[in-house]
């Protein structure tokens, strides 16, 4: 194992030399730290007298907490449907479903229309081909949507 490379009058300097003596600390009071005067504190040092509790205090704070403890009566349906429709995920919700509503509504309708139509296409071409043809033949589809 290798020493460190010292050289040997620096050794002598740095630990055979007398330390100097430390200059002495002479004990000091310290004087105590009092905080600012405040103005209130002069008040509150004259107000000594506690005031008398209103009459029927505990009365009032018992009635207090036993209505607070009371369960909540539960609110109308109208009252619900408020405070479902102030949550706005609930309302775009909602007027998403009645758009969607609304087109399948009209969708199932025009589809209803489009197929009378068609019956009717089908009937005057099959009496234009026999004028003579009494009862025209009329599909499944025509039978349920008069």
């Amino acid at each position: 194992m290798l020493a460190p490379v010292v050289p040997p009058r620096t050794a002598e300097i740095l630990f055979d030399r007398p330390r100097p003596a430390l200059p002495r600390i002479e004990a000091k009071t310290i004087p105590a730290v009092h905080p600012p005067s405040d103005p209130l504190d002069q008040l509150l040092d004259r107000w000594r007298e506690t005031p008398e509790p209103p009459p029927r205090l505990s009365q009032e704070v018992w009635r207090r907490i036993a209505v607070a403890e009371r369960p909540a009566e539960r609110p109308g349906w109208l009252a619900r449907l408020e405070t479902a429709f102030a949550r706005p995920s609930f309302a775009v919700a909602f007027v998403t479903a009645c758009v969607l509503l609304g087109m399948f509504l009209a969708e199932a309708r025009l589809s209803r229309l489009h197929a009378a139509r068609g019956v009717q296409l089908a009937q005057s071409y099959l009496r234009m081909i026999d004028p003579l043809l009494e009862t025209p033949a009329v599909p499944a589809v025509a039978a349920r949507h008069p």
